[in-house]
């Protein structure tokens, strides 16, 4: 009894170490992570909860998110109304290189370190920008990779839900 017992302890510690360790899945919970912003502030995912998320992996040096960066702001102070929660996570660069580029395009979100990469490995990034949409019960609605700005606006109306946040940025993009 004592080594059954001890087995079906095993299995359970396993499937749970299991569980914390996997990757993202879109239509799951999202597995949470707590990193530092470039100002030093500590960030938790699952403190979001409740409010609609946008997570975008970026990088200084990648030109895509260079190009996204101001669309990422506007999109983000368009829809603070709405509370919806915009972070970004610098991958791979240390907090100085992340502030420079936040500053740079001044992002109006918290530019989060992963400057050793563990929460872009977990997340199974493998090019930037990628950005999750996540919504008010914490489930991984949508992954864009790469994403051009209509179709990042287009995720973030749909999993906000503000009709009248299309049309005004529809006519922004005219």
């Amino acid at each position: 009894i004592v080594l059954l017992l001890g087995a079906i302890a095993l299995g359970l510690l396993v499937r749970e170490i299991a569980a914390r360790a996997a990757p993202p899945r879109v239509g799951n919970a999202i597995p949470d992570f707590t990193l530092e912003s470039t100002e030093g502030e500590r960030f938790s995912l699952a403190a979001q909860k409740g409010k609609p998320v946008v997570v975008v992996f970026v990088a200084s040096w990648c030109e895509v998110c260079r190009e996204e960066m101001p669309l990422m702001g506007e999109t983000c102070r368009a829809h603070r109304v709405h509370n919806v929660v915009f972070l970004g996570v610098d991958v791979y660069e240390d907090r100085a290189t992340a502030r420079k580029f936040r500053d740079e395009f001044q992002i109006p979100f918290p530019l989060l370190v992963d400057a050793d990469g563990a929460v872009t490995t977990r997340f199974r990034v493998n090019g930037t920008p990628t950005t999750f949409f996540i919504d008010r019960a914490g489930i991984l609605r949508d992954v864009v990779v790469n994403g051009n700005e209509v179709e990042i606006i287009g995720k973030v109306d749909e999993y906000e839900g503000s009709l009248e946040i299309v049309a005004q940025r529809a006519r922004i993009l005219r």
